[in-house]
């Protein structure tokens, strides 16, 4: 398959995979790196192994868990629903109700425990907790096996 970008294909909700997240500023979601330097959430990933996640549906497709793939840590909202970072240990903090968009592979994360909070980015480029507007939208595509 040589050089072809395995994360063409939006991904579907229907099954687990790895997945990289694009924000409203074109850019996708990771964890800030390198590694060694923190667990924040960074907003200036790309299309490659850096920005991956795990993504682990809960509830019939309607609910899900993110661990990044190189951290090992999840995607959570923390702190009484004011933050945000990929530290959780898959825990109560990490699951987000998926509200499906019209968009093929477009969705907003609500958190589960903080009804309201969402993953957001924002036009600061800052990853944060939003209240569902559009600085929430995220597009999910999903890694083909076959271009591993």
């Amino acid at each position: 398959m040589g050089n072809a970008n395995p994360y063409e294909n939006h991904y579907a909700f229907k099954k687990d995979n790895i997945v990289i997240i694009k924000h409203q500023l074109g850019m996708y979601l990771r964890s800030q790196w390198p590694l060694n330097e923190g667990t924040g959430a960074d907003p200036d990933g790309g299309q490659n192994d850096v920005s991956e996640f795990e993504i682990d549906l809960q509830n019939n497709g309607n609910r899900c868990r993110l661990k990044h793939v190189k951290a090992g840590k999840y995607l959570r909202i923390f702190d009484g629903g004011n933050a945000v970072n990929i530290a959780g240990n898959g825990g109560k903090f990490t699951v987000f109700k998926i509200h499906r968009l019209k968009e093929p592979g477009k969705c907003k994360l609500e958190s589960v425990a903080f009804p309201g909070k969402y993953i957001a980015v924002g036009r600061q480029n800052k990853v944060r907790v939003g209240a569902g507007g559009k600085w929430c939208e995220l597009e999910f595509f999903r890694k083909d096996k076959d271009q591993q």
